[in-house]
């Protein structure tokens, strides 16, 4: 009688030890299933951002390149041409005066124009910059997604463990329970 007391103790505890196993399985489960959706937003959100500033800045850069390439060679060509009037104009010395005032104004207008491209190329530095920071930004993301895919493969070998954990209590209760019942014929 002591002994099937203790016989039953003892399935009772094994019981309860499967289970907690099967509650540890299940939360497991949902760890992992939660862990993988958010590991499919994050990415999907990541490289969608990632694409639209990256599409953003190569636009941009080339609209920039484009418009400072038709700029200068606008006042290439006005240059050009204003150095022909000149060199006629100069020739005249009633007109001296007047070309003096259009070469200051020609000159204040190429410092301008200088400006606009240093201001140009400190816009692209920057862009540039900012390229640096979301190709930095998407290798962190690539390390996350390491990382929580190792922690799924944690998870998946853990849930594996319990498992098999699972099988041995239940081999080792059907064995009790076998004797159980021996014990009780006997």
């Amino acid at each position: 009688s002591s002994q099937l007391l203790r016989r039953n103790e003892q399935i009772r505890k094994l019981e309860a030890r499967l289970s907690d196993y099967a509650e540890q399985v299940r939360n497991l489960q949902k760890i992992k299933e939660k862990l993988e959706i958010a590991l499919e937003k994050h990415q999907d959100s990541s490289m969608r951002k990632f694409q639209e500033q990256n599409e953003t800045f190569q636009a941009s850069r080339a609209k920039m390149a484009e418009g400072l390439a038709l700029a200068l060679a606008r006042k290439d060509q006005e240059w050009s041409e204003k150095m022909e009037q000149l060199e006629k104009l100069l020739k005249k010395e009633e007109c001296l005066g007047k070309m003096e005032q259009e070469l200051d104004a020609r000159t204040r207008e190429l410092n301008r124009t200088q400006e606009e491209l240093v201001t140009s190329n400190q816009l692209s530095s920057d862009l540039n910059e900012r390229l640096e920071e979301l190709q930095r930004h998407c290798s962190t993301l690539e390390e996350q997604r390491d990382h929580l895919t190792a922690s799924k493969a944690g998870a998946e070998h853990k849930i594996v463990v319990l498992e098999q954990k699972e099988q041995e209590l239940q081999a080792i209760i059907q064995q009790h329970s076998i004797d159980l019942q021996k014990v009780t014929a006997e």
